[in-house]
């Protein structure tokens, strides 16, 4: 059973943290969360969850430094308590 109890071949169905399936003719691929390692730092270039995938990190004992918004303007990131670059 897919998305909503319908058959997954005709609604979009969740498998882990991505939407995927049909929805009549129109095909469904969105990803709430897009996450990079570049050079040893965490970028989070989307976050669509309620919470937010950086506190989910910082509790999993990732220091704030080592994270960065990547989805907030470079202008902005100095005030957001996470690492700039």
């Amino acid at each position: 059973m897919g998305w909503a109890g319908q058959p997954a071949k005709n609604v979009p169905h969740y498998t882990g943290k991505c939407c995927i399936g049909w929805n009549n003719d129109k095909y469904l691929h969105a990803t709430p969360i897009h996450i990079d390692m570049i050079d040893g730092k965490i970028w989070i270039q989307y976050d669509d969850t309620e919470e937010g995938i950086a506190n989910d990190l910082i509790a999993a004992g990732i220091p704030q430094e080592d994270i960065i918004l990547g989805f907030r303007h470079p202008r902005i990131r100095p005030f957001t308590n996470f690492a700039v670059s």
